[in-house]
């Protein structure tokens, strides 16, 4: 089975285990709108929709050893079919774009280039709890690694750098991130989130509080993760993450994640990283 590393990062612990009770009515604003509506706890079904492909953009900002950013965007189409007690979910890869310089949009391409076109099929358990390759083909074996490590230019450090780190990991992990962009679509489907202390069983993560919001169809859900630093200067980070889950089908529609390093020593505070994802029902012609 998939190592399911995003899943246990949103893992909520011992909270899974209480009742949750009715859930308030959004508030009435001024010009006649709604507000989201703070509650305790929410429970999500999953119930992915089985008619309607989606389309799924996730985009990434990381930051450079010269202090600007590089932007990094997959497009994925992807479709629920029954399967037994549980699914078959087909992705897509459709579109990657980089406004890197090249030797590193070599890498992204590189690394994600072999899966574009390609139907990569999973089995997802009913309740959403489990992702598996479902053709059993080792994916990572068309992926082109060595792409990067003949580079030249002044980022090519970098590039061998994530190269190494990526031929380092076991199958399971490879596929763990081969599934990254899809299995977090699913964080919160048959699960409690709940307001409060963040408590990761596995593996223990750092300090986080999280607020749980109702708005109409969806549910709003704010994260707060604090945590050290080991580079000598008592630095510490945080990233503040805002998902957007669907109440109807459990499926994340929408994240948004900033993580900031702060200098334990001069107090300063840098942007480090950002990732923005949407999922919402695919065009005509399946984009």
């Amino acid at each position: 089975m998939m190592a399911m590393s995003a899943r246990r990062a949103l893992h909520v612990g011992i909270a899974a285990a209480l009742v949750v009770g009715a859930l308030p009515a959004a508030a009435q604003t001024a010009d006649g709108g709604t507000e989201a509506s703070s509650v305790d706890s929410i429970a999500f079904p999953f119930a992915p929709p089985l008619d309607t492909p989606l389309r799924l953009r996730v985009e990434r900002a990381q930051l450079a050893r010269d202090g600007s950013f590089y932007n990094f965007t997959a497009t994925y189409i992807i479709r629920f079919e029954p399967a037994g007690r549980g699914f078959y979910l087909t992705s897509r890869l459709i579109d990657l774009q980089s406004d890197a310089p090249p030797v590193l949009a070599s890498v992204f391409g590189g690394l994600m280039a072999p899966l574009k076109g390609v139907d990569t099929v999973y089995l997802v358990a009913a309740d959403g709890s489990s992702l598996d390759l479902a053709d059993g083909a080792d994916l990572w074996a068309q992926l082109r690694l060595a792409e990067a490590a003949n580079v030249e230019g002044g980022s090519r450090a970098e590039a061998q750098t994530l190269v190494g780190t990526l031929l380092a990991l076991s199958p399971a992990q490879r596929e763990d991130m081969l599934a990254m962009d899809i299995d977090v679509l699913m964080a919160f489907a048959g699960r409690v989130a709940v307001s409060g202390p963040v408590i990761d069983t596995e593996p223990v993560g750092p300090a986080r509080q999280r607020r749980v919001r109702i708005d109409g169809a969806t549910a709003e859900i704010d994260d707060d993760a604090r945590g050290a630093l080991a580079d000598g200067n008592d630095s510490t980070f945080e990233t503040r993450t805002s998902w957007r889950v669907s109440r109807a089908s459990g499926l994340l529609l929408a994240e948004q994640s900033e993580t900031h390093a702060r200098n334990g020593r001069t107090g300063a505070s840098v942007l480090q990283a950002r990732v923005l994802r949407t999922l919402e029902p695919a065009s005509a012609d399946g984009k």
